[in-house]
């Protein structure tokens, strides 16, 4: 029988909770986070306290999940997936601008 494992996730309204937008904070209260509609690519807390800051931070709340260890890696999988997809995308924009530039 394989093992239940426990995490957390933070959910506002219908989205949640994906990670924290690299940012440079102008003090201790301005952030910037990310939310997704898909629950498939959430961000998966350990630690109950943890997403409570967070839901804290953004006026959410936490829900428990119990998962498979083969759930719980293709979720992270499909997260780290989601997360890259934005250093691709750069990566992309800068190819075409710098196409558009030489091609000038």
């Amino acid at each position: 029988m394989e093992k239940i494992l426990n995490f957390w996730l933070v959910k506002l309204g219908k989205l949640y909770y994906a990670g924290g937008l690299k940012r440079l904070p102008n003090n201790e209260n301005s952030f910037s986070l990310e939310f997704v509609k898909d629950k498939e690519v959430a961000f998966l807390f350990i630690d109950e306290d943890i997403a409570n800051h967070i839901s804290e931070k953004c006026g959410g709340e936490i829900e428990k999940i119990e998962i498979t260890s083969e759930e719980y890696s293709r979720l992270i999988d499909n997260h780290e997936r989601y997360t890259n997809s934005e250093i691709e995308w750069e990566k992309e924009q800068e190819r075409e601008i710098l196409n558009e530039l030489r091609t000038k």
